[in-house]
């Protein structure tokens, strides 16, 4: 569904599972949540590939916002900086919450490598 930035670079081929369902939790109903699973291989540093699942929600509001925990190995390496989204879409909230924590990895913020 969605391809990593260099296609045809495949240590940075991106894989995205979705599942879908909705849920109460305390700030109202979510609506649509979506978690996707992906590889990345960072190109800075050791090189290292990490495991990545995201789940993106959307609010009875409309408001996106997401969530992601990376890997490396079996090794737990952060949740990165997670901020509110601005996709006015799914597709689009994805593809941004995919960009953001592929750049959280890329500089190591809020994760370890």
């Amino acid at each position: 569904m969605y391809a990593s930035a260099n296609e045809s670079d495949e240590s940075m081929r991106t894989d995205w599972l979705g599942t879908a369902g909705v849920f109460l939790t305390e700030g109202g109903p979510l609506l649509r949540p979506q978690t996707y699973k992906l590889k990345y291989t960072r190109q800075q540093g050791l090189h290292r590939t990490y495991d990545v699942t995201v789940t993106v929600v959307q609010y009875e509001s409309g408001v996106f916002r997401y969530q992601s925990w990376v890997h490396c190995g079996r090794e737990f390496k952060g949740n990165g900086l997670v901020y509110p989204l601005s996709a006015r879409t799914p597709e689009q909230a994805a593809a941004e919450a995919r960009a953001r924590i592929e750049g959280s990895i890329e500089t190591l913020a809020g994760l370890e490598e």
